[in-house]
C-alpha cells in the first residue's frame, strides 16, 4: 500500500507509482515546497535539529532567522520561518552554495541539479549503498511542482532494483524529469 503525497493546500497528488514513499514532515502553508526549495528545506531542518540556528540563511536581503523567531526557537516558528524563506528564495539560489563532483564520489546529501532561468530542478540522494565490488545504488527524494510533499522516487528505468538507482555514466531518468549523471553536485562546506 502507498502512502499518499499532498500539495501544499492538500490536494493529494496524482499518479502515486512515481514514487514510493513520502517523508514525514510538517507541511508547509505556502506553495513553496518545489525543486530546489525542497533540498534546502532538508538542509534547514537539519540545521534545526542540531540547532545550528544560522546554517540557513539562504536568502539575501531577508530577516536572518535569529531576527524572525525573536527568541522563539519552537518548531511552529521555525516552519513560519521556512515558508518565509523559501517564498524568498529563487531557484537560482542554490546555484553558488553547490560543486560538481565525480559520479564515483557519489555520497547522502549530493545532488542532480539542472540550472536554467525557466526551469531549475534537483533531486537529493537519500541514501547509497556499496556491494563487496565497490559497485553503488541510490535513492533519490525529490518535491515537484506545485509544492508538495518531499517524496521518495521510484526507478522507470530498472523496475527490479527500483526505488534504487545504478551509479552509471549517461541519463538518469526520474518518474518526473531527466537529468544527466555529469549533473551530480554537492554543497560546499
Amino acid at each position: 500500500m502507498s502512502v499518499p503525497a499532498f500539495t501544499y493546500d492538500g490536494i493529494e497528488k496524482l499518479n502515486p507509482n512515481l514514487y514510493v514513499g513520502v517523508l514525514n514532515l510538517e507541511p508547509l502553508k505556502k506553495n513553496v515546497q518545489f525543486y530546489t526549495n525542497a533540498i534546502l528545506r532538508l538542509r534547514a531542518e537539519h540545521s534545526f535539529i542540531q540547532k545550528h540556528y544560522t546554517n540557513f540563511n539562504f536568502a539575501e536581503d531577508i530577516d536572518t532567522y535569529k531576527q524572525y523567531v525573536k527568541g522563539d526557537f519552537s518548531y511552529k516558528k521555525f516552519l513560519a520561518y521556512l515558508d518565509y524563506m523559501l517564498l524568498n528564495t529563487s531557484p537560482d539560489t542554490i546555484d553558488s552554495m553547490l560543486e560538481d563532483i565525480a559520479l564515483e564520489e557519489i555520497a547522502v546529501g549530493d545532488l542532480f541539479y539542472q540550472s536554467s532561468h525557466l526551469k531549475s530542478n534537483a533531486v537529493l540522494v537519500i541514501d547509497v549503498a556499496v556491494d563487496q565490488h565497490g559497485n553503488k545504488l541510490f535513492l533519490l527524494a525529490h518535491s515537484h511542482y506545485p509544492g508538495q510533499d518531499i517524496q521518495v522516487l521510484s526507478n522507470p528505468s530498472n523496475e527490479f532494483i527500483s526505488p534504487w538507482y545504478e551509479n552509471k555514466k549517461g541519463v538518469l531518468l526520474t518518474p518526473e524529469w531527466r537529468f544527466s549523471s555529469s549533473d551530480l553536485k554537492r554543497f560546499k562546506k
